[in-house]
């Protein structure tokens, strides 16, 4: 036997793969006498020669994928199978929210289960924050020891899913140059010794995912802002021509004609201010979220009663609500502290109010619902409107853009009312999110936001 690999499981270390040259001790009369066998352990050099295949293999897998999430469950499948490990997950940093997500996980004994870790990943706890928060690999050879109670969380839902006892993790950052888009994170169901080796591979294809991500974003940004042009050129077009085609008509009209009665000049005057006050709500939306994204306009944090903003802004809507035969509906603590800017939590609450009243039909519902929990306020307000049109609930809160059955039934807007809620929302820590009820008309916005103080995001 010459040049033969046999694998040799062990009861507490990791399988290895030994390199068997084996003859026969003969006589010169032919008589057998024994055995002679050299072992060279090759397990390094097997697993560089796997992992270079692995790594093709994710070449592939990147080429057709349209998405992160597209190509996360084939490529942590490939690079589990190719470690030998049992388990593997795929976390990626949100642009929007800058908080670490999961984006797919693999399991070998249960395949691709469901979300693991549904609660963001706190920076610079347990085993995915300390590689987000370091950008450097982490290595721990026996994970049963550790004394991190993040650590400790995320391992055992992990191995919840697995249902198989892990003893060493390997995570690696995934990076765009000095920037930490995410974390690439594998398991193993037994001792490993091969730090170094391990590390170099799986930080080879954390750096192909690398490269996808962010041509991902590059390619989603630069189509981004080819829809965000088009979609000023029609703000421009509509929403900031026609009143001010109504208000120079109107004023030439008072200028040039000295017949005009008192009652008209009067009418003219009312629709030449109505008009200039539409163009200046669109011009301060556009200031404030330039100065909010960009810093200029920080939060004014302090603890307030958000249930009596809510209720406030109730109040507010109401003359409208009636006006368009729309029936509100609260449910609302007594009170309810969180701290925030109120100022701009009534901008948000004004915002989806007047939302959901504008495009809920004569005789429609906007249920309002505020609730407490120990660490977070939800409010979720739900009409019996016209809906979102499927694939269009991620843009709704991109500048400028305005959902496709909004411009058909000639609703007025300039699609910045849902940025601006959005912006101000993710500086709370916050999270809003959309949904449309595929078996009645309406739409559902459930607002998310930390209660207790934090330092706002810029």
């Amino acid at each position: 036997m010459r040049d033969a690999d046999v694998l040799v499981r062990t009861s507490d270390g990791p399988d290895r793969i030994l390199l068997v040259h084996a003859q026969p001790i003969t006589t010169g009369d032919g008589k057998q006498l024994g055995a002679v066998a050299a072992l060279h352990d090759v397990t390094a050099a097997r697993r560089a020669e796997g992992f270079r295949a692995c790594e093709q293999q994710v070449v592939k897998i990147l080429a057709a994928a349209a998405t992160v999430r597209d190509a996360a469950a084939a490529v942590l499948r490939t690079v589990s199978e190719a470690l030998g490990w049992p388990h593997a997950e795929l976390w990626i940093v949100d642009p929007l929210t800058g908080t670490l997500r999961p984006a797919g996980h693999w399991s070998a004994t249960a395949g691709q289960c469901g979300t693991l870790h549904s609660d963001p990943v706190v920076k610079g706890a347990g085993v995915i924050g300390t590689v987000w928060a370091t950008g450097q690999p982490l290595w721990l050879p026996d994970i049963t020891g550790t004394t991190d109670p993040a650590a400790e969380r995320y391992l055992a839902e992990a191995q919840a899913c697995t249902q198989i006892g892990f003893h060493t993790a390997l995570a690696v950052p995934i990076r765009d140059g000095g920037t930490v888009l995410g974390v690439l994170a594998c398991y193993s169901g037994s001792h490993e010794h091969d730090q170094d080796l391990l590390t170099v591979l799986l930080s080879g294809v954390a750096a192909q995912f690398g490269v996808f991500v962010a041509l991902r974003r590059a390619a989603d940004l630069a189509e981004q802002l080819g829809r965000t042009r088009n979609d000023f050129l029609t703000l421009v077009g509509h929403e900031l021509r026609t009143p001010l085609t109504s208000i120079t008509g109107y004023a030439t009209v008072l200028a040039d004609d000295p017949a005009i009665s008192p009652d008209e000049a009067r009418h003219m005057l009312q629709v030449i201010a109505r008009n200039a006050g539409r163009l200046r709500a669109v011009v301060d939306d556009l200031l404030d979220l330039s100065g909010l994204e960009a810093g200029h306009l920080p939060l004014t944090v302090v603890e307030h009663d958000l249930a009596d903003i809510v209720a406030a802004a109730v109040t507010t809507a109401k003359p409208a609500a009636e006006a368009g035969g729309v029936r509100l509906h609260t449910r609302l603590p007594k009170r309810l502290a969180l701290h925030g800017d109120p100022a701009r939590l009534r901008q948000v609450v004004g915002n989806l109010l007047s939302n959901a009243i504008t495009y809920s039909p004569d005789g429609g519902d906007v249920r309002i619902r505020l609730t407490a929990h120990p660490d977070i306020a939800e409010l979720r307000i739900t009409d019996s409107g016209i809906g979102i049109p499927a694939g269009e609930q991620h843009r709704l809160v991109d500048r400028f853009f305005r959902a496709s059955n909004v411009a058909h039934h000639g609703f007025p807007g300039a699609g910045l009312g849902l940025a601006l809620v959005h912006t101000i929302t993710t500086l709370h820590h916050g999270e809003i999110s959309f949904d449309a009820n595929p078996h009645q008309p309406g739409t559902t916005v459930l607002l998310r936001l930390p209660r207790h103080s934090l330092a706002p995001q810029h």
